[in-house]
């Protein structure tokens, strides 16, 4: 990491300390659109992406907490380390 770079490190991990990339998992069930405008909102103020998902009400916590299950997002046939 260059110096310089801690900030944009700590907010591409959507302050929540989960990949920013857990958006794309839920493209199918709250749409692109939505999932890019969350993307964009974790990284310059920096919630969790499920926290801004949540607080919009665009998903139910259960449902949510279903598809970014480790097992849910890697996808079937793909280890998990």
């Amino acid at each position: 990491m260059r110096r310089g770079d801690h900030g944009r490190h700590r907010d591409a991990a959507g302050g929540g300390g989960e990949p920013i990339g857990l958006v794309t998992a839920l493209n199918p069930s709250i749409g692109y659109e939505a999932a890019t405008t969350i993307a964009k909102e974790a990284l310059a103020t920096g919630p969790a992406v499920a926290e801004l998902v949540l607080d919009k009400d665009l998903l139910p916590a259960g449902t949510l907490g279903e598809l970014l299950r480790p097992e849910v997002v890697a996808g079937p046939g793909q280890a998990l380390a």
